[in-house]
């Protein structure tokens, strides 16, 4: 008799084409113009390479990416207006900003000024709960959907 608990091996990077392929098919037949504001710090290399592949990726399925970057000594309260600014005059535009961020500022603070309806990465807290564990809700439509 088969174990139905048996661990399951998940194809990433085929699951993510599909995914990537379903979401092209639906802003295309939708006639969307999706935009995705990105703020990051000019000097972290790192997070360079990942805003990089978001853009990519977003740009590949249909969103315009637009980067935001920011001088590494910046205040929190200079990130925030900024995050406010566009938020305001972009209402329905997505809005991220990539951590980690430089050690002066307030993470939880700059994360709390973008709005709850255009958090794509979900890591504002004053979201509703069933939407503050992404990566949970994630795995487990992957899982659904295999």
């Amino acid at each position: 008799m088969a174990n139905s608990k048996a661990p399951r091996l998940i194809d990433g990077n085929k699951l993510a084409d599909k995914l990537l392929g379903d979401l092209a098919l639906h802003i295309a037949n939708r006639e969307l113009s999706p935009k995705l504001h990105i703020f990051t710090s000019r000097k972290n290399e790192v997070s360079k390479i990942y805003v990089n592949k978001k853009r990519t990726i977003g740009e590949s399925i249909g969103i315009s990416v637009i980067i935001h970057e920011f001088d590494h000594l910046v205040e929190t309260d200079q990130l925030i207006t900024q995050v406010k600014t566009i938020s305001l005059l972009n209402p329905d535009d997505g809005v991220m900003v990539q951590l980690p961020l430089p050690a002066q500022l307030s993470v939880g603070s700059v994360l709390k000024s973008i709005p709850s309806t255009q958090d794509v990465d979900v890591l504002n807290r004053t979201i509703e709960p069933r939407y503050q564990q992404p990566v949970t809700n994630a795995v487990k439509i992957a899982l659904d959907s295999c």
